[in-house]
């Protein structure tokens, strides 16, 4: 009778929701349509120039889809490519695509499916019909790049899981007809592979089970000898390599809590400290093709760089002097007079430019159609809390242009976990904030960007003090007079989709609303249900992290936190799934909808058949943001566009 009497009012309260919203919405102007935000015509992006400084190539909306272009720098009429599936950003470092060395041939990755086995494509650009040509049609393989080849533009190396299935080897790859040469074999349990643009193979790593790995190079008589060793939560990401073949450049935090920029001595694994912010993680940096080291960054809250290349800082330092922006380095030539970067703020998207240096002109290439927008978008500011344990959290809040007093908040929960929302232009969060709603998001401990000590903090605390980090920034919205506590959803995907299923099943009475994008409903599948070729890399680490299903006491405190096995859940759920999913499968999200539905809860399903973890099409991202903007404005009375949003 209570649970029955429970959903009625929960059916009331929203009626009234969308009353309220309906009238208030012919009151105000119209909305900046959805549109806009996701699937612009106009929009453009990834401009990378090739590395003989001939030709440009990008990424552009044609026919409703993400599309690569290419034209001569000395031309204005562009090429297209037509690509199995839209061109998204599966390459090495978020590209989308990469020249080859001579710049005679766009290189891409892509699926076609979703399922993540992954093909090299080639584009012959001075062909009279330029088309993507597979090179590595191997049927249920994954395929990655690992690096081009300076002497030979013909070739690359790659790695795939062709002769095992659960491992990678690497294989030298002709770019002219798609022949593999083996490079190196796996001998079972290498987890990372490095090689440098000499076409050398410089370091292995083995991933050990107690999350752990040790680091070997090659000992000069055609075997390999352990260089150095890391402990759990202990990281190196080799940058590149210097001339000097003693030594490479690398962020590492070994012996450290935080990332810090260092360069490894490869006879010992003696690590010199070049510098260490004093606040966070360094997130990236970029070495040249001599070798020579160019720049650091991070994000403590906005954007900080730290440069090693003069000529480079000379050149960006006008726009890196922007208040309340974040600069993107997206290709040079290997002559260094042509460079594209990108200018990103947080209420107009990103501006992308080509410097020329031989006229120190900076031309603007493309603008983010949002950029029309941005007087009637809202700023996103860093933030920070103490969760109830006295630990420092930190975050990003976007508060709707206008709002003054308590309104309605969605909780965006990044994935991974090991993942980190930093400060910039995001179209979900500016979407989500013009349609009224306060965004919160939340690095809660377990997250990247922080150090060691913080994303340790996160070991077995999942559903824990992982989501207690979650339900205190809701608070701490809440006392600042932010958040309503009366109209606050929880929205993410992967991780973050199993944090939404986790807030409304283990805290009921904070959340209205839950949205779950490919959500992890129970833990011990996903781990059993893994890809083979994860368990090499990924098996140690996810078990000291998480739990190991095959020890009956984690596996007992896996199903314990898993979602599907609690029926609490009395929120209205919105659960979305690509159907061909290998991280967080289908049946992660059929089960529980199946579960919610025998008990009438109120759950809505969109299942994508063409898609995996990550939504790539178009007219999939478009209904996915439109079931979300009907969904939030009938649960906690935001603003509805509409079906018609042209």
């Amino acid at each position: 009778m209570r649970a029955r009497l429970g959903h009625a009012l929960l059916s009331l309260t929203a009626a009234l929701l969308v009353l309220t919203a309906t009238a208030r919405a012919a009151e105000e102007p119209a909305l900046v349509p959805l549109k806009a935000f996701f699937a612009n015509p106009r929009a453009s992006w990834d401009y990378r120039v090739s590395l003989d400084g001939s030709r440009l190539a990008w990424i552009a909306m044609r026919d409703g889809r993400a599309t690569l272009h290419f034209r001569r720098l000395d031309e204005t009429a562009a090429h297209a490519v037509e690509t199995p599936r839209e061109a998204r950003a599966p390459w090495p470092g978020g590209q989308s695509f990469a020249w080859s060395r001579d710049g005679k041939r766009l290189l891409f990755l892509m699926d076609g499916n979703g399922d993540e086995n992954a093909h090299l494509f080639a584009v012959d650009i001075e062909a009279a019909q330029p088309v993507a040509r597979d090179l590595t049609p191997l049927d249920g393989v994954r395929v990655e790049f690992v690096t081009a080849i300076n002497d030979d533009p013909n070739s690359v190396i790659v790695a795939h899981t062709g002769r095992t299935g659960r491992m990678f080897d690497l294989y030298r790859l002709n770019l002219a007809n798609g022949q593999l040469t083996s490079f190196a074999e796996n001998p079972g349990d290498v987890c990372r592979w490095s090689a440098w643009r000499n076409g050398r193979l410089r370091m292995r790593f083995h991933c050990l089970p107690d999350g752990g790995w040790t680091a070997e190079v090659p000992d000069g008589v055609g075997g390999w000898r352990e260089m150095m060793r890391g402990g759990y939560g202990e990281w190196v990401s080799i940058l590149g390599y210097p001339q000097n073949p003693r030594y490479a450049w690398a962020l590492s935090n070994r012996g450290r809590d935080r990332m810090a920029l260092v360069r490894l001595d490869l006879r010992d694994g003696r690590e010199d400290l070049l510098y260490e912010h004093p606040a966070v993680d360094l997130n990236g940096g970029r070495v040249l093709g001599t070798g020579a080291l160019s720049f650091v960054w991070a994000w403590p809250g906005f954007q900080e760089w730290r440069f090693y290349d003069a000529f480079l800082q000379a050149d960006l330092m006008r726009f890196l002097t922007r208040e309340r922006s974040a600069l993107h380095v997206l290709s040079e030539d290997r002559q260094r007079r042509w460079l594209t970067f990108a200018v990103e703020t947080d209420r107009g998207g990103e501006t992308v430019y080509l410097l020329d240096r031989a006229t120190g002109e900076a031309k603007a290439l493309a603008e983010s159609p949002i950029a029309s927008y941005r007087d009637q978008l809202a700023a996103t500011e860093p933030v920070t809390f103490s969760a109830r344990d006295g630990l420092t959290v930190h975050g990003l809040l976007t508060i709707p242009l206008g709002r003054s007093g308590p309104g309605p908040l969605v909780l965006l929960v990044h994935g991974g976990p090991w993942a980190q929302d930093h400060w910039g232009y995001d179209p979900t969060v500016q979407f989500l904030a013009y349609r009224g709603y306060a965004v919160l998001q939340v690095n809660y401990r377990g997250s990247t960007g922080y150090g060691r000590e913080f994303l340790l903090a996160g070991t077995r605390e999942f559903a824990r003090k992982m989501h207690d980090d979650l339900i205190d920034g809701v608070r701490w919205a809440i006392e600042r007079g932010i958040a309503d506590p009366k109209r606050v959803a929880i929205m993410g995907a992967s991780y973050g989709g199993y944090s939404a299923l986790s807030g409304a099943a283990f805290t009921p009475d904070v959340f209205v609303a839950a949205i779950d994008r490919v959500g992890i409903s129970d833990m011990v599948s996903l781990i059993e249900d893994w890809p083979k070729y994860w368990r090499v890399g990924e098996m140690g680490f996810w078990s000291r992290f998480f739990g190991d299903p095959r020890k009956p006491e984690e596996r007992l405190a896996l199903a314990e936190r898993s979602p599907l096995n609690h029926a609490a859940i009395r929120a209205p759920l919105l659960v979305v799934q690509g159907a061909n999913d290998i991280r967080v499968r289908r049946n992660h999200s059929d089960r529980i909808v199946a579960e919610l539905r025998a008990r009438n809860h109120d759950v809505e399903y969109l299942l994508f058949d063409d898609e995996g973890h990550g939504i790539n099409g178009t007219p999939n991202r478009l209904r996915y943001m439109r079931a979300v903007e009907r969904f939030l404005a009938r649960h906690l009375g935001g603003r509805d566009g509409g079906d018609a949003q042209d």
